[in-house]
């Protein structure tokens, strides 16, 4: 079904009204409209890029993830999850994320990955926790590689003559 149905009208009227108040939600909400790709919701999704930049949670100085508002509690990663794929819709769409952004999520999925106790170099749904689990280990690596992307952004080279890229990353 094509964003301009109206079913899916009627469906992103309801995701619009929608406040940035949640992770889940404004991550979502966030990937929902930059794949519709409206123009006029351009204000929206920087919008909810600005809140969810803003609702990041640090613990000591340090940026420990994204809990599930901006209010407070620990970092988890499935919030995080949510908030990076959100931010990755986000800047897709053309919002505005500052480079150091990117660069604090990086340094915080290496830091999280496990690399005592079993050793599996996975990633825990909290940093405290001792169990490393497939979908933490996969959102972690997914962190590893939108943000590395961010970072990289820029640095493609195209050859005019074959249209073959280089340094693609």
């Amino acid at each position: 079904v094509k964003p301009d149905d109206p079913v899916i009208q009627r469906g992103l009227d309801y995701v619009r009204a929608l406040p940035a108040q949640a992770t889940y939600v404004t991550g979502l909400q966030t990937m929902v409209l930059a794949e519709a790709g409206f123009p006029r919701d351009l204000p929206l999704i920087q919008r909810n890029v600005n809140w969810l930049i803003g609702a990041r949670v640090y613990r000591g100085g340090q940026f420990v993830g994204w809990s599930y508002t901006s209010q407070g509690g620990g970092g988890d990663g499935s919030n995080s999850q949510y908030a990076l794929l959100g931010l990755a819709a986000g800047r897709a769409a053309g919002a505005k994320i500052d480079e150091e952004v990117w660069r604090e999520i990086r340094d915080f999925y290496i830091k999280a990955q496990v690399q005592e106790d079993d050793g599996s170099g996975g990633w825990r749904y909290l940093l405290e926790q001792r169990v490393t689990t497939l979908t933490m280990t996969e959102a972690g690596i997914c962190g590893l590689f939108i943000s590395g992307l961010e970072l990289h952004a820029g640095q493609q080279k195209l050859d005019e003559i074959t249209g073959v890229a280089a340094r693609c990353n």
